[in-house]
């Protein structure tokens, strides 16, 4: 048996141990404090996840960032398209486009002939009205959203 004398000195990590928070091995209060509870490993560890993470998220907001001006591009692109043709009729109330294309709606049934009959026969005032009665209805519609509106 040795003496006291004999024994290497303590050091005061031995009467004191300090150990890592994720391996558990024992480390030097130095380095302890020096990484925040952990060893050399585990801090070189972490920084690298960390660092993969921050290159992850870095890559995710560059592709949510060119998805989003691929979107812009595509949106520029669809109202250019929209508002490229002026037909000069109008405005659609539904889309804002201006290319608008108008048609006319014959009805049938033979109301003409039977106000001729009625004007020529009955009530001959009627003939002077035959050209407001409206047998044709006219509309318009939008070509680029469908649509439709009378005039």
């Amino acid at each position: 048996m040795r003496r006291r004398d004999e024994l290497p000195p303590l050091d005061w990590d031995e009467l004191n141990p300090y150990y890592c928070t994720v391996c558990h091995r024992r480390i030097p209060q130095k380095v302890s404090d020096r990484n925040a509870g952990l060893c050399d490993a585990c801090l070189a560890r972490r920084q690298a996840e960390e660092e993969s993470r921050r290159l992850a998220e870095e890559e995710l907001r560059r592709q949510e960032e060119e998805r989003r001006r691929q979107q812009e591009a595509a949106r520029a692109a669809q109202d250019a398209a929209r508002y490229q043709a002026d037909t000069h009729l109008g405005i659609c109330s539904a889309c804002g486009s201006r290319n608008i294309s108008e048609y006319t709606v014959t009805e049938s049934g033979g109301t003409r002939e039977l106000a001729c009959c009625l004007g020529c026969f009955v009530f001959w005032p009627l003939l002077l009205l035959i050209p407001f009665l409206g047998f044709k209805k006219r509309y318009r519609r939008c070509n680029y959203c469908g649509n439709e509106w009378s005039v």
